[in-house]
């Protein structure tokens, strides 16, 4: 970065003592002596500041000499200045995915220590969204309507965070307090749609409801107990999962270190297996598959 401002430190001292030349010779053109063709006009990416003034040297170059400085200088800056703008957003996209890794600093590995692998979330073509709702047995005007109904608490969400921190009550208990709600309406329309239904609804609008077991991290509760590499959680401790958040509440509800059944689908087949209840040590994907 050091290098960078003095490249553009130099670069504006050039312009400006360039530009003081161009004017001088505009007000009182001088006879031009010839500049010594063996010495060229120096690079401004190896130019090094110097204690000396360059004027002088610049005042003997002639128009078209000073314009290819110049163009020279122009395109130095801009070449620094691309530069800046990816380093920048390099930083953003960096900033942007920590944002979803959960902190490692005070407890063991949970569910998952890294971001969940990307999903699509664009809707599918192949099969179209149509399709996905015959394959469930569902029309997709019902699917339309269950979608509206959440996505009009995901805009209440935005428009109380909006609320809250214009206000200046973000983070405070009355705020938590109001998204809880926001979220028992949620969990309403899942009530009433079952469980059958939810899992159908979620597949037949293009969204993941499958939580597979991507890795498990050596000497895991989770590799303890006999769970694999592709296996897909379909229950724990009786509570239906579909995304990864809601196995990661259930590890950390109930008594730390109760045996707890935890059904999975392994090639086709489902099985029950017995893990404590705690920390898994395992990292996890989302994907979606017809129920």
């Amino acid at each position: 970065m050091r290098n960078q401002t003095t490249l553009i430190l130099v670069g504006v001292t050039g312009m400006v003592v360039l530009a003081a030349s161009v004017q001088a010779l505009l007000r009182e053109p001088p006879a031009l002596p010839e500049i010594n063709a063996q010495t060229p006009p120096t690079s401004p990416e190896t130019t090094e500041p110097s204690s000396t003034a360059p004027a002088p040297a610049l005042a003997s170059a002639s128009p078209a000499e000073l314009r290819d400085a110049l163009g020279q200088e122009i395109a130095a800056r801009q070449k620094l200045t691309d530069k800046v703008a990816r380093l920048e957003k390099e930083l953003t996209e960096l900033k942007s995915r920590m944002e979803g890794v959960p902190s490692t600093s005070n407890r063991a590995p949970t569910v998952s220590e890294s971001a969940p692998a990307p999903i699509d979330a664009s809707r599918d073509e192949t099969p179209s969204e149509s399709e996905r709702a015959r394959q469930v047995g569902m029309d997709q005007s019902t699917v339309a309507q269950i979608r509206t109904r959440f996505e009009q608490l995901e805009m209440d969400r935005l428009y109380l965070k909006d609320r809250a921190q214009r206000e200046g009550w973000s983070g405070t208990v009355r705020y938590s307090n109001e998204v809880a709600k926001i979220e028992d309406k949620r969990a309403d329309i899942r009530s009433s749609l079952g469980e059958d239904q939810y899992d159908a609804y979620l597949y037949a609008n293009g969204d993941a409801n499958r939580v597979l077991i991507r890795e498990l991290i050596t000497g895991s509760p989770a590799g303890a107990a006999g769970l694999k590499t592709g296996d897909v959680v379909l229950r724990y401790d009786g509570k239906r999962i579909f995304t990864t958040r809601e196995l990661q509440t259930a590890t950390g509800a109930g008594r730390v270190g109760e045996n707890v059944p935890v059904e999975v689908d392994r090639d086709g087949q489902t099985m029950t297996l017995y893990v404590p209840r705690g920390p898994l040590g395992v990292y996890l994907d989302m994907h979606r598959s017809a129920p």
